[in-house]
């Protein structure tokens, strides 16, 4: 149903709310998204509402400033955007990095994770043969950011969906293999117009040319190769049968309130928040910082 949701919809939405609600409007572009940031809104002052699409966020917000409700922000994925010139201006902002999993991986939630569903002797086997679990993680998503990069570039347009990621995930490693990865996306992709050969010499020239294995991975990749890791690896008796949707939301849970006030995301809603008289979150007894 959601791809027939559309930004006039969501206006709609927005609309039914100011009969009753005054401050801030906050879209998002997904329900996860929804959740996360539900942890840290102000209850009393800020509402979520999720536009269902990046497009749909964007779309919706100019109309309502149209409109003249100077009262909403949406916070949308970075995605690959800067890599293609793209970029927004307030009251639009980005993530840090790719999205919002992303960021939430890279704090202590990942620790907390693993200290729930790691088996401490597997998971000290694991680093001391194969390094830190993040590294292998991001690795491994990294490649994958790149292919949906060559993809875009390009206008292959390949399916990143209907593919299984154990397919090209080594289950003893977290390592992908880059080869098989090539061949599966390919294959899975109606009508692919290029061959897995050529997709791979692509492949390598882009990771020549951008290594920023931050910038480029995408989280649901590095919770499904996490996932992987736990299932198969380094798992305690009640990983093995983990799904990705309980490991999203054990991080999402895990993601403390000091790491999110950490990140960009916060500072710069918050300063466009306080300068239209508004708020957005609650954090602390001081909520908006004066740097």
């Amino acid at each position: 149903m959601r791809e027939f949701i559309t930004a006039d919809d969501i206006c709609n939405q927005i609309s039914m709310n100011r009969s009753l609600f005054k401050g801030t409007i906050v879209l998002t572009e997904g329900n996860t998204d929804k959740r996360l940031y539900g942890k840290f809104i102000d209850q009393d002052e800020a509402r979520i509402i999720p536009a269902l699409s990046k497009n749909n966020a964007k779309k919706a917000l100019t109309i309502m400033q149209k409109r003249g409700d100077d009262r909403i922000m949406a916070i949308l994925d970075r995605d690959l955007d800067d890599l293609f010139g793209k970029s927004v201006r307030e009251p639009m902002f980005y993530t840090d990095l790719r999205d919002m999993e992303m960021i939430v991986i890279t704090t202590d939630a990942l620790d907390s994770v693993l200290d729930e569903y790691a088996d401490d002797d597997k998971l000290s086997l694991y680093t001391d043969l194969h390094g830190p679990v993040l590294d292998n993680i991001l690795e491994g998503a990294y490649h994958l950011g790149c292919l949906m990069y060559v993809s875009m570039k390009n206008g292959y347009n390949l399916n990143f969906k209907d593919f299984q990621m154990r397919d090209i995930v080594d289950r003893r490693t977290m390592a992908v293999d880059i080869r098989k990865m090539t061949e599966t996306i390919a294959g899975a992709t109606a009508n692919c117009r290029v061959s897995p050969k050529m997709l791979l010499r692509q492949l390598e020239a882009a990771e020549t040319e951008i290594t920023d294995r931050l910038h480029m991975s995408r989280g649901h990749d590095t919770v499904r190769i996490l996932q992987i890791g736990l299932n198969c690896i380094f798992g305690s008796y009640n990983a093995k049968s983990l799904t990705e949707g309980a490991l999203s939301g054990s991080l999402r849970i895990a993601y403390s309130r000091e790491s999110f006030q950490s990140t960009d995301l916060y500072r710069n809603t918050s300063r466009w928040a306080e300068s239209k008289g508004l708020k957005v979150w609650k954090l602390n007894s001081r909520p908006y910082p004066r740097s």
